[in-house]
């Protein structure tokens, strides 16, 4: 209890200092304060906070457009698979199903998508699969409100969404949940993108140029999307194929929390969504959920 109460204090201590203070809303701002994990005595326990902005994410609500395929995000999006992959062991591996069963729960229709430009795992699913379910339910065919309704996707449990890679003392789990988002435009801010992100704007770009950005962006966040081109190892090719597709800035910006409560032999760790309200001039928190 007592470890739950201080990861809530945790995320209103947050929600105050970015409501209070704008300049902490910055790209400089936010890597000042919590470009890493920052930890605070909270109510009797230890607190270790992480602060990321979600436009640095992939907008799964974004996969198709007017009935058309976003061809270039969905490429993105089976390139992360790809980039995860590595580094997880054989039985932890994404599947490329992931993609169309994304698609067919967010558009408008009930027909099947099947990605023809995947050579397996293609097919997505409907009404027809989930009211097999028990369970049954209906296929949404709508836009995500909040990332937590992709448990309802086929495959996606809550093992892939939040604790796909484990956590160390140093490092925290992470999962799905890290690189995909359901707020914003689709183009991806570069001041924000965790490293996978970064590789799946394009193929070329390597483990070893992406923390060239990472490290780039730590010492002076970028001010220009035009200003990628100075981190060593980015070539006028890699930038042309991405250029169209990041932004240095974020029209609604909205915040990810998540507080992770250490007091005495239990813990607990919770997640928020801030969505700044321009007409009240605060954060709200619009999501909420204990992980």
């Amino acid at each position: 209890m007592q470890a739950r109460h201080a990861a809530r204090a945790g995320i209103e201590l947050t929600r105050a200092l970015l409501s209070q203070y704008p300049e902490y809303r910055d790209q400089e701002g936010l890597y000042r304060l919590f470009n890493q994990e920052t930890v605070l005595p909270v109510a009797a326990s230890q607190c270790r906070i992480l602060v990321s902005q979600e436009g640095g994410k992939i907008n799964i609500n974004k996969l198709k457009t007017n009935d058309q395929l976003e061809r270039q995000r969905i490429d993105q999006l089976l390139l992360l698979i790809d980039v995860l992959n590595q580094k997880l062991p054989s039985s932890r591996r994404l599947e490329y199903g992931l993609v169309p069963a994304l698609i067919d729960w967010t558009d408008a229709d009930d027909q099947i998508t099947q990605l023809a430009f995947v050579s397996h795992a293609n097919r997505g699913a409907e009404s027809e699969y989930y009211r097999r379910q028990v369970p049954a339910y209906p296929c949404a065919n709508q836009s995500l409100d909040r990332i937590d309704q992709l448990l309802l996707v086929r495959d996606i449990t809550p093992r892939l969404l939040y604790h796909l890679t484990e956590g160390t003392p140093e490092t925290a789990e992470t999962g799905l949940a890290d690189y995909l988002t359901v707020y914003g435009d689709g183009k991806i801010n570069i001041n924000y993108a965790p490293l996978p992100v970064l590789r799946s704007l394009c193929l070329s770009i390597t483990e070893g140029l992406a923390r060239q950005i990472v490290q780039y962006r730590a010492i002076r966040p970028f001010a220009s999307v035009g200003e990628i081109r100075q981190v060593p190892g980015m070539t006028e090719e890699i930038f042309t194929a991405i250029q169209e597709h990041i932004t240095v800035t974020s029209a609604e910006p909205c915040y990810r929390v998540t507080v992770t409560a250490q007091a005495e032999n239990a813990s607990c760790k919770v997640t928020a969504i801030l969505k700044q309200n321009h007409s009240a001039r605060r954060l709200e928190m619009v999501y909420y959920q204990e992980i």
